[in-house]
C-alpha cells in the first residue's frame, strides 16, 4: 500500500519535482538533525557546560525568533546573490560556521556567539524555500510531498535526539564532537539546496523591505488568514512552556516524574504528530485552506481545554495526542499556507510577512504567558489561550467560503505577472 501511494505521488510530479525530491529528502533529514539543537542541547551545554550568564542564554533561546523578524530583509534584498537555491543555502552554510564557532568555543561568550549565528542564519532562508516549493511541486500534491520531508525530519530528529542524548551522558565535553558532527550535516543540507532546480527567471531586488508588508493590503483574506493565525499562534506559544511547569511544578498537584513527563509531554505527542503527518498532507492538497486550519485550531482548543484542568494521566495524555495532531498538520500548514493565497512570483514576499509576524509573536508571547500564570493561574492563563483560539476560528470562519488559490486571484491583484502554476 505504501509503495503504491509512493509511486502514485512520484507519477504526479513533474519533472522539475522529481529532480527536487531526492535533494529535499536530504535536505529534511538534515534538518531534522539541526532541529534537536534549539529543543534539547543549546541550552543545556550553555547551562551545564560554561555556565552561561542569563543575557546569553536569552540571546540563544531568542535567536530564531530574530532571525524571523529579519527575513524580510533576507527575502527582498537576496536576489543580488542569484538564483533562488543559492539564496536559500547561503543562510545555512553560515549556520554551519556558527557551529563550528561554537564547537571550538573556549568562553561563554563565544559559544553563544555561535549559537545565535546558527540559530538566527537558520531561520532567513525560509521565505526562499517556501519559494522553492512552490516553483518546483505541483499544487496537487505539494502538501503531500513537503509532508512526506517533514517525516523524515521528524523521524531523523528522534533518532540524532536520542543519540546526543546518550553521547552527552558520558560526557558534556562530547557536544563538541556532536556539533561538529552536526556541523557536517549543515553543510551537506546546504550542498543539497544548491542542487535544487529553478526557474531562471531573477527576481527583482527589493530597495525597501517593508514593501513586502504591501501584500497585507493587496489581499484581505491574506491579511485575515495572517491576523487569525498571529491570534493562535500566541495563545499556543504562551503556553507552550506551560506544559513542562504544569505537570512538574509540586503547586499544580501533579509532580510527575522525568520519565513520565517525556512520556506526555514528547513522546506521545510526537509519535502522535508523524502518524498524522501524512494525513494532514493529503488534506492540504484536497482542502480549501481554510477548512483544514480551522479543523486544526479544534484540536490546539481540545488540548488547551482537557490537558490544563485535569490531574488524570489517561487525560493528559488524551490531550497530548490532541496537540501531536494539532503540530502534525500544523508544520505542513505554516510551510506552505501563503501558497494558497500568493500570486507565484510574490510567494516569497508573502511568505517573509507570515515568518516576521512568527518572530514577533515567538519573541514575546512566552514572556506574555509567565506574566499571566504569574499574575492569575496557569488554568485561567489557559482559558485566555482558549478564547484567543476561538477568536481566530472566527475570523477564519468569516473567510471560509472565499476563493483563495492564488491562480484565481484577479489579474489587477498581481502586480507582476507570472507563469500559471499548472504549466509547471
Amino acid at each position: 500500500m505504501l509503495r503504491r501511494y509512493l509511486g502514485r505521488l512520484w507519477g504526479e510530479l513533474s519533472e522539475r519535482g522529481r529532480r527536487t525530491l531526492p535533494y529535499d529528502l536530504l535536505r529534511g533529514g538534515a534538518a531534522g538533525a539541526l532541529g534537536v539543537l534549539p529543543m534539547l542541547f543549546a541550552l543545556l551545554v550553555a547551562i551545564r557546560y560554561f555556565d552561561a550568564s542569563l543575557l546569553q542564554k536569552a540571546a540563544i533561546a531568542g535567536a530564531h525568533p530574530v532571525g524571523l523578524l529579519l527575513s524580510p530583509l533576507y527575502a527582498a534584498w537576496s536576489p543580488a546573490l542569484g538564483g533562488k537555491p543559492l539564496r536559500a543555502a547561503i543562510p545555512v552554510f553560515l549556520a554551519a560556521a556558527g557551529l563550528v564557532t561554537a564547537a571550538t568555543a573556549t568562553t561563554a561568550a563565544i559559544y553563544a556567539a555561535g549559537m545565535v549565528a546558527f540559530h538566527l542564519c537558520l531561520a532567513l532562508n525560509i521565505p526562499v524555500m517556501t519559494a522553492i516549493y512552490r516553483e518546483n511541486y505541483r499544487g496537487s500534491v505539494r502538501g503531500q510531498v513537503v509532508g512526506l520531508t517533514m517525516f523524515v525530519t521528524v523521524l531523523v530528529g528522534l533518532a540524532v535526539q536520542l543519540a546526543g542524548g546518550r553521547l552527552l551522558d558520558h560526557s558534556l565535553a562530547n557536544y563538541r564532537m556532536l556539533y561538529l558532527a552536526l556541523a557536517g550535516v549543515a553543510g551537506v543540507m546546504g550542498a543539497a539546496i544548491v542542487r535544487m532546480p529553478a526557474s531562471n527567471a531573477r527576481e527583482q531586488l527589493i530597495p525597501n523591505p517593508l514593501s513586502c508588508f504591501g501584500a497585507l493590503r493587496e489581499n484581505r483574506a491574506f491579511s485575515i488568514m495572517l491576523f487569525a493565525w498571529f491570534l493562535f499562534g500566541f495563545a499556543n506559544l504562551a503556553l507552550a512552556p506551560q506544559r513542562i511547569e504544569y505537570v512538574t511544578h509540586p503547586d499544580h498537584g501533579l509532580e510527575l516524574s522525568p520519565a513520565m513527563t517525556v512520556l506526555i509531554v514528547g513522546v506521545i505527542t510526537e509519535a502522535t504528530r508523524i502518524c498524522t503527518i501524512p494525513i494532514w498532507a493529503r488534506l492540504f492538497d484536497r482542502l480549501p485552506f481554510t477548512w483544514m486550519r480551522i479543523y486544526l485550531n479544534v484540536f490546539t482548543m481540545l488540548y488547551v481545554l482537557v490537558f490544563y484542568h485535569t490531574k488524570s494521566l489517561p487525560l493528559l495524555m488524551l490531550a497530548s495526542m490532541f496537540a501531536g495532531a494539532g503540530n502534525g498538520g500544523g508544520s505542513i500548514a505554516w510551510a506552505l499556507w501563503v501558497t494558497k493565497f500568493a500570486p507565484p512570483e510574490q510567494t516569497a514576499r508573502y511568505m517573509a510577512v507570515h515568518a516576521f509576524l512568527t518572530g514577533v509573536r515567538g519573541s514575546i508571547a512566552p514572556l506574555v504567558g509567565y506574566l499571566c500564570v504569574r499574575h492569575f493561574t496557569i488554568e485561567t492563563t489557559a482559558w485566555l489561550a482558549f478564547g484567543l483560539i476561538a477568536v481566530s476560528i472566527g475570523l477564519m470562519w468569516s473567510i471560509r467560503n472565499r476563493e483563495t488559490r492564488a491562480d484565481r486571484i484577479p489579474v489587477q491583484a498581481q502586480p507582476i505577472a507570472g507563469p500559471r502554476e499548472e504549466s509547471r
